[in-house]
């Protein structure tokens, strides 16, 4: 009996700590290869939130999605101007969602969501996923092509050319 209760007890304990592994972190080119589309967007508005407990010593009101405009589509397919994008709720492998910061830009590889609505995306935080974009200056900044640390800077126009290549 005694050994049934520890199994339990190590099931439950090992259980969520494979929830969510990863595996290898990859770069961006090779982590978003599957990406329904990889836009450049803009981050408009929090949205859909929950009460996060246990980060500190009072609850947080965490958003879970953030309505983004659709600036420009550099791989896959979307007509809409303004798409809802998911993170995490606190069990998945997605970034919690604000770490995309308001009128921030970004280049994201997105994916259709298991548990969203039919026309909504997800991100996945199992690899660089998302760049940041100097509006300026026309450049990402990120892990773009190799497995090094230390990020790279890239014009915008010669990533959508990598990303045309794979």
């Amino acid at each position: 009996m005694k050994k049934y209760i520890l199994l339990a007890v190590m099931t439950l304990i090992w259980l969520p700590a494979i929830s969510c592994s990863c595996g290898t972190a990859r770069n961006f080119i090779k982590a978003t290869q599957k990406a329904d589309i990889i836009a450049l967007v803009k981050i408009k508005e929090y949205q859909d939130f929950f009460t996060l407990t246990g980060a500190g010593p009072e609850p947080i009101n965490q958003p879970q999605s953030v309505q983004v405009e659709v600036v420009q589509v550099l791989k896959g397919k979307e007509e809409r101007k303004e798409v809802k994008i998911y993170g995490d709720d606190g069990a998945l492998c997605r970034p919690y969602i604000d770490v995309f910061k308001k009128d921030q830009f970004y280049v994201i590889g997105l994916y259709k969501g298991d548990s969203e609505a039919g026309e909504d995306y997800a991100v996945s935080i199992c690899g660089e996923f998302w760049l940041e974009y100097d509006q300026k200056l026309k450049t990402v900044k990120g892990r773009i092509e190799e497995n090094r640390q230390k990020p790279k800077v890239l014009r915008l126009n010669n990533l959508q050319t990598l990303l045309t290549k794979v």
